[in-house]
């Protein structure tokens, strides 16, 4: 209690207790500080929350995650603290998958396998950073899906608690990037054609080969996949008279025929099955020539987005080479060939001989004298 005292005269001072000194000097210390109350705190410290807009979730099955595990799927968020004192903020999600964080920061930007716990104390005129990696079941669709995260100051000057603060919602677009796999299983006829681990039986020269597919695709993609499907021969023939390449001709060499369905539709789950037939007649007359001839299916399908995944596969075929034989060519008869044909066991001949040597002396030896 503060006792005060007056004199009668009018100018007095005024004598002030000195207990009054120290309270008003606890007073002033309050100036400036937020007024707690015990029922009602005012005061309520804000926080920017930012986190990046896109994110892509991988779920491939068939991705080795283990070395780059803390770099697919992640995405980063920031508490930026433009109050002067430290902000304890509690730090929630709504994803219908799985998730993990938040998550340290290294110094490359990447997420590391150190988990901050809900809640984040962020300095004073500061900022914290830190990230989320996300995963799902493989056969999520295709898309996007909003992964929600909220972040709610609950305490501030590291003791006292913000009733009132409000919570800021960050919502972040991700996108599930869509994969395809595909099982084959095969049967050709003959059996050891398009076989990578036997050798092919000889082919005859007419002749025929067959490859029946049964191709099952998975994956999460929605719709049809867009297919390529491709079903050719190739042949080398090698003209052995004159040792070039030359180029198939149908009229020369016999035709080459093949059949196949161009029109691919795939469908997770469900098997197709498709029949690659070749058939050839290669011309008898075609000694002269060694022939190569071989045939290929290559199926190729892929789902895009912004992200896109493939698979291909290939089947070859090639018979053994039909071996020519080169042409031996007859010498030309005597009623061909042009000019005089002396024969030299006759009595003419050697006259003939002896004749044309003895002028051939005369000639040089009058040459010489001359």
């Amino acid at each position: 209690m503060v006792a005060l005292s007056r004199k009668s005269s009018p100018g007095a001072p005024v004598r002030v207790s000195s207990v009054c000194v120290p309270l008003i000097l606890l007073g002033s210390l309050f100036i400036g500080m937020p007024v707690v109350s015990a029922q009602e705190n005012p005061y309520a410290p804000e926080v920017d929350y930012l986190c990046d807009d896109n994110a892509y979730l991988h779920v491939d099955p068939n991705i080795d995650y283990d070395n780059y595990y803390y770099y697919y799927n992640s995405f980063q968020c920031s508490i930026n603290n433009n109050n002067v004192h430290d902000v304890t903020v509690a730090i929630s999600e709504d994803w219908a998958h799985s998730v993990e964080g938040p998550m340290e920061v290294n110094d490359w930007g990447e997420c590391e396998d150190s988990t901050l716990g809900d809640e984040i104390t962020v300095a004073g005129s500061s900022s914290r950073a830190f990230c989320y990696v996300l995963s799902a079941d493989p056969y999520t669709n295709e898309g996007g899906i909003t992964f929600t995260t909220t972040a709610e100051v609950i305490r501030y000057s590291t003791v006292i608690t913000c009733d009132n603060c409000e919570p800021v919602d960050e919502r972040v677009s991700v996108s599930v990037i869509p994969w395809i796999s595909i099982e084959v299983e095969s049967r050709a006829s003959p059996e050891t054609a398009y076989d990578y681990d036997s050798t092919r039986e000889d082919c005859e020269k007419v002749g025929s080969s067959e490859l029946t597919l049964e191709i099952t695709p998975d994956g999460n993609f929605v719709g049809a996949p867009e297919t390529e499907v491709m079903f050719d021969y190739g042949i080398a023939i090698q003209d052995l008279l004159v040792g070039e390449w030359v180029d198939y001709r149908e009229s020369t060499f016999g035709s080459i025929e093949v059949e196949y369905n161009s029109d691919l539709v795939l469908v997770a789950g469900e098997t197709i099955e498709e029949t690659f037939s070749a058939s050839w007649e290669i011309a008898e007359d075609t000694d002269a020539y060694d022939i190569r001839l071989s045939t290929y299916v290559l199926i190729y399908a892929s789902v895009s987005g912004d992200w896109w995944s493939d698979w291909d596969i290939h089947y070859f075929d090639q018979c053994p080479t039909w071996e020519g034989v080169i042409p031996i060519l007859e010498s030309p008869s005597e009623e061909d060939s042009p000019g005089i044909t002396v024969n030299l066991s006759s009595s003419f001949s050697g006259s003939l001989s002896l004749l044309s040597i003895l002028v051939a002396s005369i000639v040089i030896s009058k040459r010489n004298t001359g």
